[in-house]
């Protein structure tokens, strides 16, 4: 049987697998405090070197003879959303998909890698979508790495998702259920996710709160999945999840069983140690690197690449090319073309609605008062528009114009890492509404979000630690933005007393 080689990457080492088939080889995990042993100064080391480092000795611990790798990372490092799009064929979605995700996104579509797996849902006419992006200077730097120790990446995968599809195959997750979470965790990190009829609705990354001693707080743990799971039963009327799976080393397993009676919902552990059978693994990690590395046995819409090669190029002028020429009922009386302009202000898109039926100086008047919002607009004048194809030939002019003037500033990814770098403990956010002035050059952010430790006075000073640390950074420095706190108060949520906080960034 052919062998194959997963390669699993988190914020703790890298974790290697070789599988022959479905069965285990062998597996080694390298933690990243290995090169303190080595004696290599690790503050000093870069990204790249320290990864490098790391392959190198783990392929020679592993003895392994193979130079092509299946990698996956945590879902730290991932951008996972889940959409709904009204029905439509294959060409036309990997067209009309790059432009309706960006607005789930922080990040234009060209800064990222990405894939998705559809399900279509015939009765109701629409397209579930489960969408996997990862930055792609991240994603460079790290496949750099690869590249220089003579590894070829062939794809790369969710862990998480890896590992939820490796047990389904193992049968620790029963075909059967349809609606039901998966909780998987370490003492550093954990991850859930949330299907619905099968397919996945929510994912979540998590940093695991410790007790004062050290050990994972199974007790806030625990709090952070019931507002998890009543967020879900809010969003979902009318439907219960069957199961939680819970997936981690015994001890913890066994701690979060009592602890987790409460959550209202029926319970299956998997201690790490049961998991398979013949052969054990050291820890979570080479688990997903052996589930990584068995990527062809395990389901199809649990697969993800994001590194292959897309069968379009896609341009967002193909999108009225494609759009403009179908037909729609509108109020099952006047018939309708509907033409889209990608015209990108702050992250929207305008989208104008012209009826066959009307006169051409209404159509003008139309486009014209949908973008008077855009600076420098030049006058439409007399046109003579006879066809549709007409129609878009000359706004596709227009818009060539007006992106002269639309030059947005690349800041918008870097100002969100910069809120994920210094978030502090027990916050979490609500909503990030990062705008722009008419001018379309300064930037303007509202931060909402709550914060949970169980103590006011707790909570205010980690409310105060994060505005401190956003008032220190270099990046807003620069800038010369000012941070501002403009409401701060108790509330309550889901039961449980929290500090929600307003934050203005200009």
């Amino acid at each position: 049987m052919k062998k194959r080689l997963g390669i699993y990457l988190d914020s703790q080492g890298i974790a290697f697998a070789e599988a022959e088939g479905k069965d285990l080889s062998s597996s080694v995990f390298l933690s990243f405090s290995y090169l303190l042993e080595e004696g290599k100064d690790f503050s000093e080391l870069s990204s790249t070197l320290k990864i490098e480092a790391l392959l190198q000795r783990g392929l020679r611990e592993l003895r392994t003879e193979l130079k092509e790798a299946y990698l996956g990372f945590s879902e730290k490092e991932s951008i996972f959303r889940v959409l709904e799009l009204p029905y439509m064929n294959k060409k036309e979605l990997n067209l009309a998909l790059p432009l309706e995700i960006e607005k789930y996104m922080p990040f234009r579509i060209e800064e990222i890698f990405w894939d998705y797996q559809e399900r279509r849902v015939f009765r109701e006419k629409k397209i579930k979508i489960a969408f996997l992006g990862m930055k792609k200077t991240f994603l460079e730097e790290n496949l750099k790495a690869f590249s220089n120790v003579g590894v070829k990446v062939k794809s790369v995968d969710s862990g998480f998702f890896s590992l939820i599809g490796f047990l389904i195959l193992l049968g620790k997750i029963p075909k059967r259920y349809k609606d039901f979470a998966v909780f998987s965790f370490t003492r550093e990190e954990g991850e859930i996710a949330i299907f619905s009829e099968g397919f996945p609705y929510f994912s979540r990354y998590t940093k695991i709160p410790l007790t004062l001693e050290g050990e994972p707080d199974v007790k806030k743990i625990g709090k952070d999945l019931k507002m998890t799971l009543r967020y879900y039963q809010g969003e979902v009327k009318g439907k219960e999840l069957e199961k939680l799976f819970i997936l981690g080393e015994s001890s913890l397993v066994n701690k979060c069983e009592e602890e987790f009676q409460d959550l209202g919902i029926s319970l299956e552990s998997s201690p790490l140690e049961d998991v398979l059978k013949d052969r054990k693994v050291a820890n979570l990690s080479e688990l997903k690197a052996y589930s990584l590395a068995i990527r062809d046995y395990r389901a199809e819409f649990l697969k993800f690449n994001i590194l292959k090669e897309r069968r379009e190029v896609v341009l967002r002028e193909e999108v009225s090319e494609v759009l403009a020429s179908r037909e729609v009922l509108w109020n099952f009386k006047s018939l309708f073309f509907l033409l889209i302009i990608g015209v990108f202000i702050g992250g929207g898109i305008f989208f104008i609605q012209i009826s066959k039926e009307s006169s051409k100086v209404v159509e003008v008047k139309k486009i014209e008062e949908e973008l008077k919002v855009l600076p420098n607009f030049k006058e439409f004048g007399s046109l003579s528009l006879t066809t549709l194809k007409d129609k878009e030939s000359y706004l596709k002019k227009i818009i060539a114009e007006l992106r002269e003037y639309s030059d947005i500033p690349k800041d918008n990814s870097s100002l969100i890492e910069l809120l994920g770098r210094n978030i502090t403990e027990g916050m979490w956010f609500k909503s990030l509404n990062l705008k722009r002035e008419r001018n379309l050059r300064d930037l303007y952010l509202v931060l909402q979000g709550y914060i949970y430790l169980g103590d006011i006075q707790r909570e205010r000073n980690s409310l105060n630690k994060f505005i401190t640390k956003l008032k220190e950074s270099e990046f807003l420095k620069r800038r010369k933005m000012k941070v501002t706190l403009n409401s701060v108060r108790q509330q309550e949520l889901e039961g449980y007393k929290v500090t929600a906080f307003t934050i203005g960034i200009r």
